[in-house]
């Protein structure tokens, strides 16, 4: 007959299981643990994209940030329409409605509601009429285009009537002021610039003159 196993042997060997029973029992509890952390996780992030949905790729820039995008590469964009394949017609830049018709087509790019030639406020007894308005961003874009004749004090003169026109607008809140100056006609852009550039409450004012 075999031996029976002394009080030593079973004392440890009840040790032993009970050791693994614990470990067993603690990884047990870590893993529920990490299992109710990710559940509560996983709902918080639900309950955030419910509130506040990612935005999309097009819509990560604010606004301004791709208006002024599309204005400093303007120029380079009229340049290179010049050059179409086999010498095919193509758009020409040389005055404001060139301007204005190539400014639409970049803009559809980044946004999708653009309203050209939208009506304005009365102002020093007439209404008129103005380039584009982003109505969902409540930006306003007015272009010029620099020639022989309109200069920066002509151009200064007609954006202080603009400014003043559009802060009246109940659609916006930014003016954007684009004046395309391919052949830098306009002696001190970037002081023209600060001086039209400024800040009235909720109304923001900026004035891009580009090529430099």
């Amino acid at each position: 007959m075999p031996a029976a196993p002394d009080a030593s042997s079973v004392s440890t060997r009840s040790e032993r299981l009970l050791r693994r029973r614990n470990k067993a029992a603690e990884r047990a509890n870590d893993i529920g643990i990490q299992a109710r952390l990710i559940a509560e996780h996983a709902g918080h992030l639900e309950r955030l994209a419910a509130i506040e949905p990612a935005p999309s790729a097009k819509e990560g820039a604010p606004p301004m940030a791709k208006v002024q995008r599309i204005c400093e590469r303007f120029h380079t964009v009229a340049r290179q329409l010049r050059h179409r394949h086999d010498g095919r017609a193509t758009l020409e830049v040389t005055d404001e409605y060139d301007v204005q018709d190539l400014l639409h087509a970049l803009l559809l790019v980044e946004f999708e509601d653009v309203r050209p030639e939208e009506w304005t406020p009365s102002y020093a007894g007439g209404a008129g009429r103005m380039d584009f308005l982003l109505k969902r961003e409540q930006v306003v874009i007015e272009t010029k285009m620099a020639r022989a004749g309109h200069t920066a004090k002509k151009i200064g003169d007609e954006l202080l009537i603009d400014i003043a026109r559009y802060q009246q607008h109940q659609d916006c809140h930014t003016l954007v002021c684009f004046v395309y100056d391919p052949v830098g006609l306009v002696a001190n852009p970037r002081g023209v610039e600060r001086d039209l550039t400024r800040q009235s409450g909720d109304f923001r004012v900026a004035v891009l003159i580009r090529p430099t």
